[in-house]
Parts: C-alpha cells; sequence; structure tokens
C-alpha cells in the first residue's frame, strides 16, 4: 500500500522526467526573492513560468501539491502571509 507521501513522490519524479530544467526555472524566478517581503505567490509564480517557458506550469495537483512541489527544491523557503496565502522564496545557496 502506497502512502500520499510515495504517492506525491512518484508524481514529482514524473513531472521532473518530463520537464528536466524545470528545477532550475523555478531557481531562476525565485533567486532574486532573498527575503520573506520580496516573496511570490503561486498565481505569480506560474505566470512567471509561462513567461520564462513559454508553457502553462505543468502541475495540476492543488496549491497544496504544488507548494510542497516547490519546498522539494533545494534553497526554497515559503510562510503563509495573514491572508493565508503561500509566499515562496530563496534563501542563500542559488
Amino acid at each position: 500500500m502506497s502512502s500520499n507521501i510515495d504517492i506525491m513522490f512518484h508524481y514529482f519524479l514524473k513531472i521532473r522526467k518530463k520537464y528536466p530544467n524545470i528545477d532550475n526555472d523555478l531557481e531562476t524566478i525565485l533567486r532574486p526573492l532573498r527575503h520573506p517581503r520580496d516573496a511570490m505567490c503561486m498565481a505569480d509564480i506560474k505566470e512567471s513560468y509561462r513567461q520564462l517557458t513559454g508553457e502553462k506550469f505543468p502541475m495540476r495537483c492543488g496549491s497544496l501539491g504544488v507548494g510542497e512541489f516547490l519546498l522539494t527544491i533545494p534553497y526554497v523557503a515559503c510562510y503563509c502571509n495573514e491572508n493565508g496565502t503561500l509566499m515562496f522564496y530563496s534563501v542563500d545557496g542559488f
């Protein structure tokens, strides 16, 4: 029996296999955001991804799944703002 963690892990591997540059693309988007005050919400990340790659963001698993995926990329951090929106930024390391 697979756990939810196993299912998401395999889904993330499938995404990375189909889109081998996705981590680098997301790092490019998040690299300038070095402080929580500069953080970007998921909708803005998806739009930036579309502008950078010319493709729609490939994940269709909902905001928690996309957030979980983003947090598997080294040096990506997240917090929840006062409205409950997940906000992403990078910490030193990129």
